[in-house]
């Protein structure tokens, strides 16, 4: 059974547990009801929230009908709206007779959620294809791809080109050389894939030219990305980078804070099938723990929850500096827009309505999680290489060794830095410097596995950190990053081959962050001592 079918059985589950307990909710509330219609003076406000959860909850596991009248009935309590007392009650009669009914059957995803599935799978190897068209612009190009286990597709001509890309592998990226020739729609209606081809292709586009008509006009067929010819590979590999199509995707961290344990456990569900990570929190109480042990990239907050509005939790998780930027989105029955917009402005950053499609969740998380994940990327990453900034990269390795040690699990650090680099600054200037790190900083990120940290400590060295590996490990996956580093060929008037070195050391329980850092400069120290071009733990 698939991940995808195991959480459609726990949605069905879920579905049954609450029909299964609709009755005596409605008995409850009929109870409480009337002990509230006996008094002298009645006090309506107790009834409020239940009524508000169960606006929701029906609402989500298929009873709308319950959901209206209980919308009704909460629209009265709440704005003191003068009604007969048998009114009230006929209302409930009605919810409950409207429970007896068959629920309406569960939303399905419009078409198999094909994104989650291939976050499941093993990395694909990128391949590339092209046309030799412009050889003498891409020959080279492409010679160069290879060292980053990119596996390219030549064709003759762009029908041939057109026709692999239809015919071809499941993710791929198209490569348009046009050179000096002008963009033109014909010429892109000819070798754009069809529509139904597009979804795993990501199209790049070379071109001289420098106008907005010609960008238009690639946007309007569909073209990715627009490079300036002559581009370099650092470019072409930080485009590819910034375009593949699911790694962005991979487990998004959400955070559900719902006093009602069946609708966040129902919410779970649907974002866990989509490979997204869920943690819950149903009351306020659970908070400080679970975020403890999980930080999230966006939070879905109920907007009344027992003895604290939505809009205040809001206010207090903002205030946490490492929650600042995270997206809330409250999550909620509510309908009066004015209530939305005074949540929206106590802190929130949009309001989705329950009931909600599992289709309309995930697509709505993905979203603003990608949004966040991106201007993250912007504040947290190294402005030339862009991996990760020196105070980034030590504040992960911080929450890793805490993670480490509440775990027990292994740890490596490594420091690597390129050998003999202010002469690649003085014989071949600043300009041939930068790409050479940013090369060696798109092959780390090419091999390494997705867990691992890479961050920039200062001038050429760079600090990797690699979760759940031992130093024997990382030493080896390491090493064959050097090897291949050493065989490029880098670009110049003379072009030139480079190497660098790497200290390794493995996380001991308890030791501080300067200590581990410190045996792995000694490593690296040792390393150039002995010559250069290798790794020594």
């Amino acid at each position: 059974m698939t991940e995808a079918d195991q959480g459609l059985q726990r949605l069905l589950q879920l579905r049954q547990q609450f029909r299964e307990q609709l009755p005596s909710r409605l008995q409850e509330l009929e109870r409480d009801l009337e002990a509230t219609l006996n008094r002298s003076e009645p006090d309506t406000e107790a009834l409020l929230l239940p009524l508000h959860n169960l606006i929701g909850s029906s609402g989500t596991f298929g009873y709308p009908q319950v959901s209206e009248l209980a919308r009704q009935l909460h629209q009265y309590l709440k704005t003191g709206t003068p009604l007969p007392d048998e009114a009230i009650r006929s209302t409930v009669r009605a919810m409950q007779h409207a429970a007896a009914s068959e629920p309406l059957p569960m939303p399905q995803s419009t078409e198999p959620d094909q994104e989650a599935e291939t976050l499941r799978q093993p990395p694909i190897e990128k391949v590339i294809y092209y046309s030799v068209s412009h050889e003498e612009m891409d020959r080279e190009l492409m010679q160069q791809l290879a060292q980053f286990r990119m596996r390219t597709v030549r064709c003759q001509d762009n029908a041939e080109l057109r026709q692999q890309v239809e015919q071809g592998h499941q993710e791929a990226v198209m490569m348009l050389f046009f050179g000096n020739e002008p963009i033109t729609e014909a010429a892109l209606q000819a070798v754009m894939p069809k529509r139904q081809h597009r979804e795993s292709i990501h199209v790049i586009l070379i071109s001289t030219q420098r106008d907005l008509r010609s960008r238009l006009i690639a946007a309007k067929f569909g073209v990715d990305a627009f490079l300036r010819a002559p581009t370099s590979l650092t470019e072409v590999l930080d485009t590819i980078e910034r375009l593949r199509p699911h790694g962005g995707d991979e487990n998004i961290r959400v955070l559900i804070i719902d006093d009602q344990e069946s609708v966040g456990q129902y919410h779970e569900a649907i974002l866990q099938s989509a490979g997204m990570r869920v943690q819950r929190a149903h009351n306020i109480d659970q908070l400080d723990s679970v975020l403890q042990q999980f930080t999230p990239e966006i939070i879905l907050l109920d907007l009344f929850l027992p003895d604290w509005s939505g809009g205040e939790v809001a206010k207090a998780l903002h205030q946490q500096m490492e929650l600042l930027d995270v997206p809330i989105v409250f999550l909620s029955s509510e309908s009066d827009r004015e209530l939305q917009l005074a949540a929206l402005r106590s802190g929130g950053d949009d309001f989705l309505t329950k009931p909600i499609k599992p289709d309309f969740l995930v697509d709505a998380v993905r979203i603003r999680a990608r949004r966040y994940r991106e201007l993250r990327r912007i504040m947290l990453n190294d402005g030339l290489t862009s991996v990760y900034n020196r105070r980034s990269i030590l504040q992960m390795l911080g929450q890793e060794m805490a993670r480490s040690q509440r775990n027990n699990t292994a740890l490596t650090v490594a420091i690597i830095d390129v050998d003999h680099f202010k002469k690649v600054n003085d014989t071949h200037g600043h300009l041939t410097g930068d790409l050479v790190l940013k090369t060696l900083t798109q092959l780390l990120k090419q091999r390494l596995r997705r867990s691992d940290l890479i961050g920039r400590y200062g001038g050429e060295e760079f600090i990797v950190v690699l979760p759940d590996a031992s130093k024997v490990q990382a030493l080896k996956f390491l090493d064959e990053i050097r090897e291949t580093f050493a065989d490029i060929e880098h670009l110049a008037e003379q072009p030139f081959k480079i190497t660098f070195s790497g200290g390794v050391a493995e996380y001991r329980m308890g030791e501080s962050q300067r200590t581990i850092l410190e045996r792995a400069d000694q490593a690296l120290y040792r390393a150039k001592h002995e010559g250069r071009n290798r790794l020594l733990g």
